[in-house]
């Protein structure tokens, strides 16, 4: 009797733990569903080896998986025609192509072909001119300790090359009133005349196996404003001035 006792009780313990394993499967499965968006560009529109722009499909998913929270925007095998791919995000993307990817941009015109990035939330003046080297400025913007701010300037950095102005990004370190204290001196001085400071939001950007063809002096590829970029896989033709562009991206150094 004893024994048929304990058989039964360790069954019913079985059963118990494996019925509340598979409840919490299911959260875990929810979670992540709900946390980690998936789209296929297809379910926007978009149709490979066509003649039809896909730009507005491939833009159109971007934004539902970043007002999802972020997650995964699949482009399937085949070409796509793009004339321009233009979209800023606030939750971490990944774009993932497969083997025969490949993102037609040769009747192109654009700037950007393909430029995905970042947002700039708020902006506010300097209230005096930032000095080289130095960690603290004066400026009326809330942000707080941890935020990376940009410095935009209308000032050229290299008179020669009329396009490329002042300009850096800094990590908050602490906040008193209007005076903010970065963790590192700056490169650069700035005069608050001709100065902008920008509180940055700065997503996880990830993009593999995609391969983009342009005829053009632009970039294939451009991204802005994101924290721990990743490429993989990722092949640029027929843009002769630099296939993939990259600027103000910032590396996260903590380890999990």
């Amino acid at each position: 009797m004893k024994r048929l006792l304990f058989f039964t009780l360790t069954a019913l313990f079985v059963v118990t733990v494996i019925f509340l394993q598979k409840e919490l499967e299911s959260d875990v499965r929810n979670t992540v569903d709900m946390k980690e968006k998936y789209v296929d560009i297809s379910k926007f529109g978009a149709k490979a080896d066509d003649e039809i722009d896909d730009s507005q499909a491939i833009m159109d998913a971007i934004r539902t998986v970043d007002n999802a929270g972020g997650g995964i925007v699949h482009i399937p095998e085949g070409t796509y025609k793009l004339t321009s791919v233009n979209v800023a995000v606030t939750h971490p993307i990944s774009i993932t192509g497969e083997q025969g990817t490949v993102l037609d941009g040769k009747q192109s015109t654009k700037q950007y072909l393909f430029n995905i990035e970042g947002t700039r939330e708020k902006s506010a003046p300097l209230l005096a001119d930032a000095v080289k080297n130095k960690k603290t400025i004066q400026a009326a913007l809330s942000v707080k300790p941890g935020d990376i701010v940009l410095f935009r300037s209308n000032e050229l950095f290299n008179p020669v090359r009329n396009y490329y102005y002042r300009g850096e990004m800094a990590e908050v370190e602490s906040v008193s009133g209007s005076e903010m204290t970065f963790k590192n001196g700056l490169f650069d001085a700035y005069r608050s005349s001709s100065t902008v400071i920008y509180k940055l939001n700065m997503p996880k950007i990830s993009i593999t196996g995609l391969k983009i063809i342009r005829d053009s002096n632009h970039a294939g590829l451009t991204i802005n404003y994101a924290r721990n970029v990743y490429l993989s896989n990722v092949e640029v033709f027929g843009a002769r001035e630099r296939g993939i562009g990259v600027s103000y991206i910032r590396r996260d150094d903590r380890k999990h």
